[in-house]
């Protein structure tokens, strides 16, 4: 798991775009770890957001990279892992581990 974490924490999504503004701020580990997920699964921002509310890619980076960790709700996070394929209780200790290694 401490691995996984890490490579989160190594991952940048802009290097494989080739650009993008830098970020201002720290994205939460929930966020973090959606946007690992979403590469790992091959999938563009948009969509990720088709399949999980409709919406827009534009959405989907706003809640990976300025929703703070408190503001993900359950319901959210398990439709995130079913769209995702994952077990919502794997999301939550990977983001529990990136969060950890964060504080260090």
């Amino acid at each position: 798991m401490e691995k996984t974490a890490k490579m989160i924490l190594a991952y940048d999504a802009k290097a494989r775009v080739g650009g993008g503004y830098k970020l201002e701020h720290k994205p939460s580990s929930y966020g973090l770890v959606l946007k690992w997920l979403i590469k790992q699964r091959k999938m563009t921002y948009a969509d990720f957001a088709k399949a999980y509310n409709g919406t827009t890619g534009q959405n989907i980076n706003n809640i990976i990279n300025r929703i703070d960790k408190t503001r993900f709700f359950d319901e959210d996070i398990q439709q995130m892992c079913k769209v995702l394929g994952v077990k919502v209780d794997y999301f939550t200790r990977l983001a529990n581990t990136v969060e950890q290694l964060m504080e260090e």
